[in-house]
């Protein structure tokens, strides 16, 4: 994986051509009414776009999640935000994780020339799995426990004229029976259920091809070492943040670190892999973002990256 290597001092590999950015932006509002915002959005904003009963049923699985309602609470709020217009809506006040993710995808099989198949794990719906399928052709599935958002993503599909053997949507997740499963050439997890622990990292490897990359962003990446590493076979090949303006952030800006992995037997995690993970952030995006010339929407570490490209 030396081409890997070359993204640390390369950083603007990893940035899409601007027109194709401009074009990922349209794509996330037109199919799925995600954008920039740089308000919160208010549960009296979800009441007057989407009923009253819906806006009751909002606010309430919100106080529930904050209450510590549990897997409960939160199957029911993810079904309740599937279907448009509410899932644009919520979606558009994490636009720029959103963005960033679909955009160093893009810009990950583009330079590794990844063929695929790929895997998304926890798709909700299924805007990722349908722009790697509709921007590169490639052979995509999604999986996610969420009925609804299912529904979501399929309609999607249909919308794109694409069939289900070109980009196919299935209710499951990572814990499901693996028979009749084929491995992936790239397996994408976005605040899905892969995490940085022994067993979900094992089942991730499983589902990988001897030659594939797995890319996932989860909190838990600040637990990572080699010792898990090694355990679960795999090893860490580039780690980045993903990010940029949030409504209702305190400093106005958010980060979450991104890790690619592949499959390997004796892992070796530099000590410092989380500050050069960090480190385009600090080298290139402060600046950037703090600039008054730069729009709102492009505050992000996506287009950071693809202004370096240019």
């Amino acid at each position: 994986m030396n081409r890997l290597r070359s993204f640390r001092e390369s950083p603007e590999l990893l940035g899409l051509p601007l027109p194709e950015m401009l074009r990922l932006e349209e794509f996330l509002l037109r199919r799925f009414g995600i954008e920039f915002r740089a308000d919160w959005l208010e549960d009296s904003t979800v009441a007057e776009q989407c009923g009253p009963e819906v806006g009751r049923r909002f606010t309430q699985l919100q106080f529930d999640r904050a209450e510590g309602g549990g897997p409960e609470s939160d199957q029911d709020f993810y079904a309740l935000i599937s279907a448009p217009p509410l899932v644009g809506l919520v979606h558009s006040m994490k636009f720029a994780f959103i963005l960033d993710s679909m955009a160093y995808v893009s810009a990950l099989i583009r330079e590794l020339r990844i063929t695929g198949p790929v895997l998304e794990v926890g798709c909700h719906a299924g805007y990722l799995s349908s722009w790697i399928a509709v921007n590169h052709g490639l052979r995509v599935q999604g999986w996610d426990h969420c009925g609804p958002a299912i529904e979501t993503a399929v309609a999607v599909r249909e919308a794109l004229g694409l069939p289900a053997t070109a980009l196919d949507f299935l209710s499951r997740d990572i814990e499901a029976s693996l028979t009749g499963v084929e491995p992936f050439q790239l397996i994408v997890s976005v605040d899905g259920p892969v995490t940085f622990e022994l067993h979900s990292l094992q089942r991730l490897r499983s589902l990988m091809a001897a030659d594939g990359l797995a890319v996932v962003v989860s909190d838990s990446a600040l637990d990572l070492d080699a010792e898990l590493l090694n355990r679960a076979g795999l090893q860490v090949e580039h780690s980045d943040v993903i990010g940029g303006r949030l409504p209702r952030e305190p400093s106005g800006f958010s980060a979450k670190v991104l890790v690619v992995l592949s499959r390997g037997e004796k892992a070796e995690l530099e000590p410092d892999w989380l500050e050069k993970a960090q480190a385009f952030w600090y080298e290139h995006f402060q600046g950037y973002a703090n600039t008054p010339e730069t729009p709102g929407h492009q505050k992000t570490l996506a287009w950071c990256r693809s202004r370096l490209r240019s």
